[in-house]
């Protein structure tokens, strides 16, 4: 996936409590296809560290999820780039997700996150 990962400039952390995540462009629309979301580097350590659980509150329900992909030898503290576990079902709610729509995730607790979606 890494030469399919974006790190989108439009993405960012607002007031240390939530990131606004904006679905990238990429070849085949990847992360729809593969059912994940992206998280830029740029928003990547208000995340846990890879392969730690920790639950999305979503419209779908709870789900239980973790980073994974990316290299911590690349130099990634935290590791991971992506999110997929648990996804297929909120997926399937919002097949009309496109480029450019923008993902809101704030922090509700210790390892606990709200998922909404902000069209554009």
């Amino acid at each position: 996936l890494t030469d399919e990962y974006i790190d989108s400039p439009n993405s960012f952390v607002k007031n240390g409590n939530s990131v606004e995540i904006v679905l990238p462009q990429t070849p085949k629309l990847a992360w729809k296809h593969r059912k994940l979301i992206t998280v830029p580097k740029r928003v990547r350590d208000f995340f846990p560290k890879k392969h730690e659980s920790f639950m999305l509150h979503t419209d779908v329900g709870e789900i239980i999820t973790h980073m994974v992909g990316g290299s911590e030898e690349a130099g990634e503290k935290l590791g991971g780039s992506y999110f997929y576990k648990g996804l297929r079902v909120w997926y399937e709610k919002h097949n009309d997700l496109k480029p450019g729509d923008r993902l809101l995730i704030t922090r509700i607790g210790d390892r606990k996150y709200e998922l909404e979606i902000k069209k554009q």
